[in-house]
Order: structure tokens, then C-alpha cells, then sequence
């Protein structure tokens, strides 16, 4: 539903249902899910302009990716890395450290994960710090240390 919605534009819904899926993959202990929902959600905020968090948010899933041996394939997915239009938007700094704050962090199993915009964009991007929505609810650790982004592999 969610993808759908950004497809149609209609952006704050859709990050109002991929909040949700965020929010329950931790629950149930689905890495794979918190995949499913953080690449569309990359896109829909590269879309949106949001070059930093979107490549927070793709850095994530393919760190999650990593560690779980895969996921669904981008072509499925119908999502893009939106490393190469943030590298025009910000610059080649920008997008590295949005990478590596975006690699570096994975949800906590049995964790939860807050609705991503819940407030005004200003005090939602304070609550969320690194860029994954909700901070995944506070509940995140920083094992995976820095990996290489997509043009870097």
C-alpha cells in the first residue's frame, strides 16, 4: 500500500505505512521486512528532495541486506540506489557520510519503530538524527562499521 501511495504522490501517506511496517519488523524479528520498506522509502524522500536521509535510509537496507544474505532484487522492488542524484544534489562528502551513518546502523531485534513523521518536518528530522525513520525507535546498534556504497563495490 504504501509504495503504491508514493507512486501516486501522495508522500505522507505513504511514509505514514512504511512507519508502520518499520515499526513491526523489529517486532517480529523480519530483517527481510525492514528491507522491504526502507528501500521504497529511500525513493520516496529522494523524490522528495531529502538527498541525505535517502541515502541514510538505502545505506541501511543494503547493510541489513549484508547481513541477512540478500533481498528482494531492486528490479522487483521497482527502487534505485539514489546515490548518483544526491551526488549531484550535495556532492560526493555528503553522500559518503550519509552512507556510512546509513550503513552503519541496524534495527535491534524486538524493537520497534516509531511512525518517521509523526511531526512537522523540522521536528520530525530532529527526532529521526541519523535518518532512519524514528531512529528505529532509539533501538539501534552500530556493528557493521562502514561498508561500500553501490558505485564503490
Amino acid at each position: 500500500m504504501a509504495q503504491a501511495q508514493h507512486f501516486l504522490g501522495r508522500f505522507a501517506q505513504a511514509r505514514q505505512n512504511f512507519g508502520e511496517a518499520l515499526r513491526l519488523a523489529p517486532e517480529a524479528n523480519d530483517l527481510a521486512s525492514a528491507t522491504i520498506a526502507l528501500g521504497p522509502l529511500s525513493n520516496l524522500e529522494s523524490a522528495a528532495g531529502d538527498h541525505d536521509r535517502a541515502v541514510r535510509l538505502w545505506a541501511a537496507a543494503e547493510a541489513i541486506k549484508q547481513r541477512i544474505g540478500g533481498g528482494a532484487p531492486a528490479e522487483v522492488m521497482r527502487v534505485s540506489d539514489p546515490s548518483a542524484a544526491a551526488t549531484l544534489a550535495r556532492g560526493e562528502d555528503a553522500v559518503g557520510r550519509a552512507w556510512a551513518e546509513g550503513w552503519a546502523m541496524t534495527p535491534k531485534r524486538g524493537g520497534t519503530i516509531r511512525n518517521p513523521r509523526t511531526r512537522s518536518r523540522s521536528d520530525t528530522r530532529r527526532a529521526v538524527g541519523a535518518g532512519v525513520p524514528g531512529r528505529m525507535a532509539g533501538r539501534l546498534q552500530r556493528p557493521m562499521g562502514g561498508g561500500p556504497r553501490a558505485d564503490q563495490r
